[in-house]
């Protein structure tokens, strides 16, 4: 029996080293698949980097996935965590189906076995941290590896099971810290990443992070995070920065706190008190309960002290961030799809929403998009909103890196895509009023871009978005290559200088140009002091 053993052993170890669907992580060996395209592609789907957080190990940081003897085939997504499933007749309709607590799993696809050890990109999906999933089919990551990269996927605990704080939980810490799990969840895929990327190609030396919406938001913090030091080498921030987060653990001046969200989310479910049984009641109750009952009570990232140390926005001023190349950007009629109710404001309502909102620099603004409101009032509102949260926001954040002397680039998306369900590919069609491309270049529309995923459903690509799609995912393999989104082949992209403020523009061309929303963020900027 010893000796069939040893055979098991030695025919096992032959496996992996012959067999390039075969791969030994730290945790036991994977059996992934071939892309069907005859790429030579492999993808490696729904693994798990980190223990299943139920039971008591929810509300806890994540710890090192279990070991398996044999082999787990890897064939599969993971579980999406729980979430909210959103509208319907939306571009952002998730579809998910069976959400589940045991989410924490990652998928990986490599370019062709034998090939040079290749760039590394971790993907953060969107979804206001409360919905997402990194396995929905815009993400997959064949097109991608086949320019030379080798893709990771993330999922992480969202809503009420990653950022959810009480004083119950901040008690049982060691670092007096409660609720940003999600946050912890994309620190241990990285540090998976570090430890075994290898195996699959990559080169954790070269790691990018990048990640849109509530994603890009997540980069920016992990840019600001000291647990996240050297764990990669990049960073893409697409719609989203994380300047505006400030929600402290305890209250100080005022009341809001991320401890009084959690002291009512918890009243609201039955459980008083801020001992240690309020904890373990609070993990008694079923994941659908929680997630009804969070419903209206706002979760999110928190500044700790231990996670985010201070305010992010002090941070970066100070210096005191991850120092890494980085590229941001935004789309230019973000709110769109994400604020549709602005669409529905009448004309003899607008400067008063205006005058209630901005107070004594209404004047200021209602000057500022008088040209476009006298067109239209919903078309002014749309640029307001998109100008003053995105587009100021990304430039703010470039300028801050900038400033701190890291190379940075910033580029504006213009062009407009087609209108679908993003995360459903059974049913992506989504009737638009305005025509198939009728919202702009809304939140979100830049996805199937970036992965160069165009055409994967049939909703009315033409050549010009193939076009697009390949040179922006040229654009953000080079940059995951070397640190400069700079190639052959492709137009110059210069580095950011706050002097001349130009950025890269996709719209019906692709060129680099002084920014074409510059006087708009220079009124946002002086509004709120940036």
């Amino acid at each position: 029996m010893r000796h069939a053993g040893l055979m098991l052993v030695i025919l096992t170890v032959a496996c992996t080293q012959q067999d390039p669907l075969s791969v030994r992580t730290q945790s036991g060996i994977l059996v992934g698949t071939e892309a069907g395209d005859g790429s030579g592609v492999r993808a490696f789907l729904g693994v798990p980097y980190a223990r299943p957080p139920v039971g008591p190990d929810r509300w806890r940081p994540p710890s090192e996935p279990a070991s398996w003897e044999g082999v787990r085939v890897a064939d599969r997504y993971g579980a999406a965590c729980w979430q909210t499933r959103g509208r319907t007749a939306s571009v952002y309709t998730k579809g998910i189906e069976e959400p589940s607590e045991d989410c924490l799993y990652l998928n990986v696809w490599t370019p062709p076995a034998g090939a040079e050890p290749s760039p590394v990109m971790v993907w953060f999906h969107g979804g206001g941290n409360t919905a997402g999933e990194g396995g929905s089919a815009v993400f997959d990551g064949t097109h991608l590896a086949q320019k030379g990269v080798t893709l990771v996927t993330v999922n992480y605990r969202l809503g009420v099971f990653g950022f959810f704080a009480h004083p119950a939980l901040t008690m049982e810490s060691e670092h007096a810290s409660s609720g940003n799990y999600g946050l912890l969840d994309q620190i241990a895929a990285l540090e998976w990443v570090h430890a075994n990327i290898a195996a699959f190609g990559g080169d954790p030396s070269r790691v990018t992070i990048f990640g849109q919406s509530a994603g890009s938001t997540d980069t920016c913090l992990l840019m600001a995070s000291p647990l996240a030091a050297d764990l990669f080498h990049r960073a893409i921030g697409e719609s989203g920065n994380c300047l505006r987060t400030s929600l402290p653990l305890q209250a100080g001046e005022g009341t809001a706190s991320a401890h009084a969200n959690g002291l009512r989310i918890a009243s609201a479910l039955g459980v008083d008190g801020q001992d240690m049984d309020a904890a373990e009641r609070l993990r008694a109750i079923d994941a659908e309960t929680l997630q009804e009952t969070r419903t209206g009570v706002g979760t999110g990232p928190i500044v700790d002290g231990w996670v985010i140390p201070r305010p992010p926005a002090d941070l970066f001023a100070s210096g005191d961030f991850n120092h890494v190349p980085l590229m941001t950007g935004w789309m230019a009629d973000e709110t769109k799809g994400l604020q549709p109710g602005l669409g529905s404001v009448t004309d003899a309502e607008y400067e008063p929403r205006v005058r209630r909102q901005y107070g004594a620099d209404a004047d200021r603004v209602l000057a500022a998009y008088a040209a476009v409101a006298r067109e239209s009032v919903t078309e002014a509102l749309f640029n307001e909103t998109t100008d003053a949260g995105m587009g100021a926001g990304a430039r703010r954040w470039v300028r801050t890196v900038a400033a701190a002397g890291g190379p940075t680039w910033l580029y504006y998306f213009s062009y407009a895509p087609p209108v679908f369900r993003l995360y459903i590919t059974d049913d992506p069609h989504l009737d638009s009023p305005n025509g198939p491309r009728g919202m702009g270049a809304y939140h979100s529309g830049d996805l199937a871009y970036v992965f160069d995923n165009v055409g994967y459903v049939d909703v009315g690509w033409d050549d010009y978005d193939r076009h697009l799609a390949d040179v922006i995912s040229s654009y953000w393999v080079s940059f995951a290559r070397s640190g400069d989104p700079n190639a052959d082949g492709l137009p110059a992209w210069p580095q950011y200088d706050a002097t001349k403020d130009e950025l890269m523009q996709f719209g019906s061309t692709i060129a680099a140009v002084r920014n074409p929303r510059a006087d708009k963020l220079d009124l946002w900027d002086s509004i709120e002091g940036g």
